[in-house]
């Protein structure tokens, strides 16, 4: 083995036809930096990411579900919660690619409601909701329907 100040040589056999590696001292020290600025850069990304809205879709529906569900579908928010998750709303609405949403087949169909701002669908002052509220939507025929069930206390 030859060694330079800078570099380690290894020669295997005749310089004409083997190989022969070179590897600068400084390469295991330049490898270890740009790991590190991988790492770095990844964990900087994961936070730029979020702050773009483009993973944070998922946390603002969690958000939404958690908070909906800790105040009984909006039954006993208080005006910051309502604050809370109208601004919830806003934000997921502003990640939404789909301009026409409200025309989409995929809306058709039966939603489990979680949370709403009506008084009647909630039932205030009056019997109290039990179970789940389910909300059909028909965007095709433009219609929307909801099913409760109501504790009248018999």
């Amino acid at each position: 083995m030859i060694q330079s100040q800078s570099n380690y040589i290894w020669n295997f056999g005749n310089w004409e036809s083997d190989l022969v590696i070179c590897i600068r001292r400084d390469f295991v020290q330049l490898k270890m930096k740009i790991l590190f600025l991988a790492i770095v850069i990844l964990c900087y990304s994961t936070v730029a990411l979020s702050l773009l809205g483009l993973n944070t879709r998922a946390t603002l529906k969690s958000k939404i579900l958690h908070l909906g569900d800790l105040t009984e579908r909006g039954l006993i928010e208080t005006p910051e919660q309502r604050a809370e998750m109208e601004g919830l709303f806003k934000k997921l609405e502003k990640l939404n690619q789909n301009k026409k949403s409200l025309a989409a087949k995929s809306l058709s169909g039966t939603w489990l409601l979680r949370w709403t701002t009506s008084d009647s669908i909630l039932g205030r002052g009056k019997a109290k909701r039990i179970g789940p509220i389910k909300q059909m939507l028909d965007t095709k025929g433009l219609r929307a329907g909801n099913a409760e069930t109501v504790d009248y206390g018999f």
